[in-house]
């Protein structure tokens, strides 16, 4: 199945023998999108697959299941489809990588799944906005209009590797489904440059030293 938009042509094909697929489901705005994508996929492709979500909670910011869950419940109404068993776990802030690593490893070993995805996007240029504080280097635009892999070890999906959240955004927009699903998603983590948990969680801080709500305000134009 292809998702064409203006930075670059999307491809989701898993291959025959795998199932059990996994998405990594943090209710922010890739994996929302990145799941609706593979909820069509197997509505209209490959009804035979388990689409199984995935999703790490953080002690300090304890947000990602409850708009993780509103969105996929929004996603079964818009396809028809019915998610897997959602798997979760919560760590304490400073073992989130670590975190993330382990949950999904122990669900290959249960052979729970058998490849999964992640919807990991580019940074916006550097002159985007001034305060980029908590950006992630390792997702900058490569040189020479080189692109990051898009599968690794033939399990691990990624297919948003070379598009920003201004791609993701037309994604929303192209696919009709952005009055649905955007409300539904969460990207501030951060209050005044200090990792908190926020009273509303309705809202996004909007704050300059925010690079999730930069990015998201960058990208959508609006937090909420």
């Amino acid at each position: 199945m292809l998702f064409e938009i203006s930075q670059d042509t999307i491809e989701i094909d898993i291959p025959e023998q795998y199932t059990k697929i996994g998405i990594k489901a943090s209710g922010g705005l890739d994996s929302t999108i990145l799941s609706y994508m593979l909820a069509l996929y197997k509505r209209d492709e490959r009804p035979d697959i388990d689409i199984i979500p995935i999703t790490l909670i953080e002690s300090t910011k304890p947000f990602q299941f409850m708009y993780s869950s509103m969105s996929l419940q929004k996603i079964s109404e818009l396809t028809g489809i019915t998610f897997g068993t959602h798997y979760f776990n919560m760590v304490h802030t400073h073992l989130i990588c670590e975190g993330q690593d382990e949950l999904v490893i122990s669900l290959y070993d249960d052979n729970i799944i058998e490849g999964h995805f992640y919807g990991v996007t580019l940074n916006p240029p550097t002159d985007a906005f001034p305060d980029q504080t908590g950006v992630d280097h390792d997702r900058d635009k490569l040189p020479n209009d080189e692109k990051y892999p898009v599968v690794i070890d033939n399990t691990n999906w990624q297919p948003f590797a070379n598009i920003d959240k201004k791609g993701i955004c037309e994604l929303y927009e192209s696919l009709g489904v952005l009055n649905e699903l955007f409300p539904l998603t969460h990207s501030c983590e951060m209050i005044h440059g200090e990792y908190l948990m926020q009273l509303d969680l309705s809202k996004h801080c909007g704050y300059d030293s925010c690079w999730w709500c930069q990015e998201r305000l960058w990208g959508f134009g609006e937090l909420d």
